[in-house]
């Protein structure tokens, strides 16, 4: 028997309002880490639940990112929105360990992969693709070993009612 496909819920969701909710869980993990969020009203046709877990295990990457360099009260992860070409962009940056260019490569690989099978890290990011897939969005990563990681995903904005 095969797999059963997802359900989507997709609405209109503001994203400013997601970024909120897949923050405040991990509240208890950023006590001493700065985070600053440049909000900005901009919706976009998603399943909200879905988009709260996706945005939650950048930021993840990024608590563990900046756990393995800098003390955390030296910690820094930004957000920043903007509207482009019809997309809504969300940049999210810290100031952790990074990558080496071999370890962005092979995650860059994975990204585009369509078998997390041979997975052995990375597979938060790969299902953030998997999640921006189904949205027709996208993820960019770029990265510089012990000065930090960008994360860019970018969706379609809402053109509903």
């Amino acid at each position: 028997m095969g797999a059963r496909p997802v359900e989507l819920y997709i609405s209109k969701a503001d994203l400013g309002e997601l970024i909120r909710k897949a923050i405040r869980p991990l509240k208890y993990q950023v006590e001493k880490i700065w985070i600053k969020v440049d909000y900005r009203m901009l919706f976009v046709p998603a399943d909200s639940y879905l988009m709260v877990v996706a945005i939650g295990y950048v930021l993840e990457n990024s608590i563990e990112a900046i756990r393995k360099l800098v003390p955390a009260e030296s910690g820094r992860i930004s957000i920043a929105m903007k509207r482009t070409s019809g997309m809504a962009v969300v940049e999210i940056t810290d100031n952790g360990c990074g990558m080496t260019e071999d370890q962005l490569s092979r995650i860059r690989t994975m990204l585009s992969s369509k078998n997390p099978a041979s997975m052995t890290r990375g597979f938060s990011l790969f299902m953030v693709a998997k999640i921006l897939d189904l949205y027709h969005g996208s993820i960019e990563i770029d990265s510089k070993h012990t000065r930090g990681t960008s994360v860019v995903l970018s969706l379609p904005l809402w053109t509903g009612e």
